[in-house]
């Protein structure tokens, strides 16, 4: 079911919802010459293959030889909101690698110099094309992998644009490429005990060829979190009973994602829950005219209970359980990141009575 997915679609493609600005936390261009000492470290100790390196040459950074970039900063999506890493690279023969780590310490190990800790965005020219999301120890655990687009074509010498989401909940990679070529995966964190925040950037060590990556224009953003929050009272139900209205644990107005609400305090015989969704609490805009919210339900014979939430769209269900549910998957659609919604919900009783829940608040976000 796609409920309210055309309402926000239309809202978007006309310009309506102003996409919510993303912070800048780190960015460099490498225009000034040198790698920048206060953004970056350099490890080049502890890769076996010998000739590592991280320079800046011509505007851009060289990656040789599986020598490590590691921000200074520290980054934690769990603590402080999820967040995105952006940047271009571009490979100059084909037996190499590209990867972009998160939750890294950024120290090499093992007999190729490979990071020993982190998550990362492994591009691959040396097996044959592949992306994928990577766990580099037991510290981050992920499950499936889900993936989308047409895929790209890694060719030596040609640009391509990554990205790497950290949303606390999991982690989202993209690829993109010339003519419309683009590839992205998604994996879900199953468990995480790492107590590394740092990003690291190199590729693949000095095993025959030339093994040397340019990357350039790194930019980090905070990215906006989706939030719920309760507004409002509800009324009493026939039954004694106080209906409630919350998101499933877990669940959050996230895009891409569905977000499961939920009505619970039903008494175990048939009720019907009917989910209504607006824009607005200070003014109905929808079916029944306009007038100003809380609206008093007393003049329908339902004493003590208040209309919270304009209805731009309802969802009746019906249940003998004692709770309902309804599932609402959003779009993937950036443009809707940061744009506010409501929910309340009117439960009908057989044989008679209503009740209504108290409202939600809702802010789309990562």
């Amino acid at each position: 079911m796609r409920y309210l997915d055309s309402v926000w679609f239309v809202l978007a493609v006309s310009g309506v919802v102003a996409s919510v600005q993303a912070q800048v936390l780190l960015a460099d261009d490498f225009s000034s010459g040198v790698v920048d000492p206060a953004k970056w470290s350099i490890v080049t100790s502890g890769i076996p293959q010998g000739g590592a390196s991280v320079t800046v040459q011509n505007g851009q950074c060289a990656l040789r030889n599986r020598g490590h970039l590691v921000s200074q900063q520290v980054f934690d999506a769990v603590a402080n909101g999820p967040f995105r890493v952006r940047c271009t690279w571009r490979w100059t023969d084909t037996g190499d690698f590209f990867q972009l780590l998160l939750r890294s310490d950024g120290v090499p190990s093992g007999g190729y110099g490979e990071t020993q800790h982190g998550v990362e965005l492994r591009a691959e020219m040396y097996s044959g094309p592949s992306l994928d999301i990577l766990t580099r120890s037991g510290l981050v655990s992920v499950g499936p992998s889900t993936a989308a687009g047409p895929g790209v074509q890694f060719v030596v010498g040609v640009t391509y644009t990554a990205e790497l989401l950290d949303l606390g909940w999991g982690f989202r990679a993209r690829v993109d490429g010339p003519n419309g070529q683009w590839w992205e995966i998604e994996r879900a964190i199953t468990s995480s005990t790492s107590p590394h925040r740092q990003i690291v950037v190199h590729n693949r060590e000095a095993l025959g060829m030339s093994h040397l990556c340019w990357l350039d224009d790194v930019v980090v953003e905070a990215l906006p979190a989706a939030t719920i929050a309760p507004f409002g009272q509800g009324c009493v139900g026939p039954y004694g009973l106080t209906p409630t209205l919350a998101v499933e644990p877990g669940s959050l107005p996230r895009i891409g994602r569905p977000c499961t609400f939920v009505v619970g305090a039903l008494p175990n015989l048939i009720t019907v829950p009917v989910f209504v969704f607006g824009f607005d609490t200070t003014m109905n805009l929808g079916p029944g005219g306009w007038y100003p919210l809380p609206f008093d339900l007393g003049v329908l014979g339902w004493p003590g209970c208040q209309q919270l939430v304009s209805t731009a769209e309802t969802v009746a269900t019906i249940t003998t359980t004692g709770t309902a549910q309804l599932s609402v998957p959003l779009p993937h659609l950036p443009q809707i990141v940061g744009f506010p919604f409501y929910a309340q919900a009117i439960v009908l009783y057989h044989p008679g009575g209503v009740a209504v829940t108290s409202g939600l608040a809702a802010t789309i976000g990562w």
